[in-house]
């Protein structure tokens, strides 16, 4: 399942943006780049026990070396480093976080180290616009551009999140930090736990706000709740919820009436800050052993959930090879009970409702 749609289809289907969501789009993509250039330039932070801090501090890698060289060795540590501060990744199961790292009180989170490859000379060039700290997966609708710092996010929506922090990128960006500070072209002596919050994790609304658009996509299918906006900045930003959610719907409408395969359906669907919902979808490439994999499979339950449903309202279905797939998988899940010592108990009866209630009985 996990590698089901991270390929590229090898069945093209033509899609129609609507001029609604262009314009949404467009104005959210600027309201985007209001709030980074804000909080990149401003002397926010965090604590110096946050997790962010807590990786970089325990990296103990000299910054003398090479570039190449030094993402290397930030690559082999990563798991020594991951285990100790109980990050799931390949190696290690990890721990659920509650409260949330990035969210706070409003979510329980799942924390995946990565160390999926990049381009190292790219990444030096454009250090600042790196986005290390990605979200796979949250709970909630809300369109107001919001801090993921956990302290204050604010709302009333809650649910499961799952975050993944490519370890070598992090470290990376903040070397590139460091050096430009050394250099003084800002003029003004920082700390890590002010690039925490200057760079990581104002670039992490990105994939945030990606996020929140398909949840508020779903929600509007499955006629739930959606937040409403909420002023979370010191200057204006437009509410573009009514426009969005009127595109939202006849996307939704244009999607109902053509029978499509799944990988299809996420090719079409345009996202905020990446080219389709694909994009928006895609997991971290790291080696998908049984530590890391349950994290990876909650994940991507929401978009499993919503595509069985959509195409179980399609006219004609061309998706049993992806159903029969699913299913198998799914099964696999719900019998693993490993998961148990890994996952608190409210959750895992969460997930395994959700598995059977939402999902099995669409296949």
């Amino acid at each position: 399942m996990l590698d089901m749609f991270d390929k590229d289809p090898t069945i093209q289907t033509g899609s129609v943006i609507l001029p609604q969501f262009i314009y949404a789009r467009g104005a959210l993509v600027r309201d985007i780049e209001r709030v980074v250039q804000y909080y990149r330039a401003s002397a926010t932070w965090v604590d110096n026990t946050h997790l962010l801090v807590l990786i970089l501090h325990n990296l103990n890698v000299s910054q003398r070396r090479s570039t190449q060289r030094y993402v290397d060795t930030v690559r082999d540590m990563m798991s020594q480093v991951a285990n100790m501060l109980h990050m799931t990744n390949s190696l290690g199961y990890g721990r659920v976080y509650t409260p949330g790292v990035f969210y706070g009180k409003h979510a329980t989170e799942i924390i995946i180290a990565d160390d999926s490859e990049f381009d190292v000379a790219d990444a030096v060039l454009r250090w600042r616009d790196l986005r290390p700290v990605r979200v796979l997966r949250h709970g909630f609708t809300d369109l107001s551009l919001p801090r993921c710092i956990g302290r204050n996010y604010g709302g009333r929506e809650s649910g499961i999140a799952v975050i993944s922090i490519n370890v070598p990128m992090l470290a990376l960006q903040y070397r590139e930090w460091c050096l430009t500070e050394r250099d003084g072209s800002s003029g003004v002596a920082k700390r890590t736990h002010q690039f925490i919050s200057q760079y990581p994790l104002t670039n992490m609304l990105y994939s945030h706000v990606d996020i929140a658009v398909f949840n508020r996509m779903a929600a509007i299918y499955y006629l739930d709740d959606v937040a409403p906006w909420r002023k979370c900045h010191p200057f204006y930003l437009q509410d573009l919820s009514e426009t969005l959610d009127n595109a939202l719907e006849r996307e939704l409408a244009m999607l109902r009436r053509k029978p499509m395969t799944m990988d299809q359906v996420i090719n079409i669907i345009p996202a905020i800050t990446s080219p389709t919902l694909r994009d928006t979808m895609r997991l971290p490439a790291v080696v998908p052993t049984r530590q890391v994999r349950w994290g990876l499979t909650i994940a991507r339950l929401p978009l499993i959930r919503f595509l069985v449903n959509l195409n179980a309202g399609m006219p004609t279905s061309r998706n049993r090879m992806y159903l029969n797939r699913l299913s198998t998988t799914l099964r696999a899940i719900r019998n693993d009970r490993g998961l148990s010592n890994v996952i608190p108990p409210d959750l895992y009866r969460d997930i395994d409702d959700m598995i059977h209630r939402d999902i099995e009985q669409y296949l």
